[in-house]
């Protein structure tokens, strides 16, 4: 396809989901394949997933390096989110972004705000998981609890709901050793 089409088109052509044809659209990008120019905002699910991964990332590399017990517990989200070979793949390209030096922090939280505009509970359940990745992978403490704070005030987390949601989980580790 040598012209501009829109992912609804490249979905049409091939007999794929938009959604899927999302995803490998993001993965084409990211190896640098096609150019992804984005027009509005993207539907919930879709920037859910891209933002997930890529948070944790950031938050991963919040003291300068990944551990191997952060790897693991994004890949323990990867299995809790049940995700295919290709979605795994594709989390994992986008964990690799959130890594990077120039990760946009605000411009990813406010693209998934937006996204999620009229579902705010799904905002919750995205604090949720970066809370389970950070305190399995660090205890959540020096620059990953910073980056997971900023980003739930970022997506408009009330800090009081943050501290009942970060003591359930603590609380749920205790209870469960």
């Amino acid at each position: 396809m040598d012209s501009e089409k829109t992912v609804t088109e490249i979905s049409d052509a091939i007999g794929a989901r938009q959604s899927l044809t999302s995803q490998h659209l993001t993965h084409l990008r990211l190896h640098g394949l096609v150019n992804v120019e984005r027009r509005g905002a993207r539907p919930a699910g879709e920037q859910f997933f891209l933002s997930t991964f890529r948070l944790m990332g950031h938050v991963a590399k919040a003291d300068g390096r990944v551990t191997e017990r952060e790897i693991a517990a994004a890949r323990g989200v990867m299995q809790s989110l049940r995700l295919n070979a290709a979605q795994v793949q594709l989390a994992i390209a986008l964990f690799s972004e959130g890594k990077q030096p120039g990760f946009g922090m605000e411009r990813e939280m406010n693209a998934l705000r937006i996204a999620c505009h009229s579902q705010p509970e799904i905002l919750v359940v995205f604090v949720e998981i970066q809370l389970r990745f950070a305190l399995a992978g660090s205890d959540m403490t020096g620059g990953a609890r910073t980056r997971v704070v900023q980003a739930a005030n970022l997506l408009g987390i009330a800090p009081q709901l943050f501290a009942r949601m970060e003591a359930a989980l603590r609380g749920g580790e205790r209870a469960a050793s």
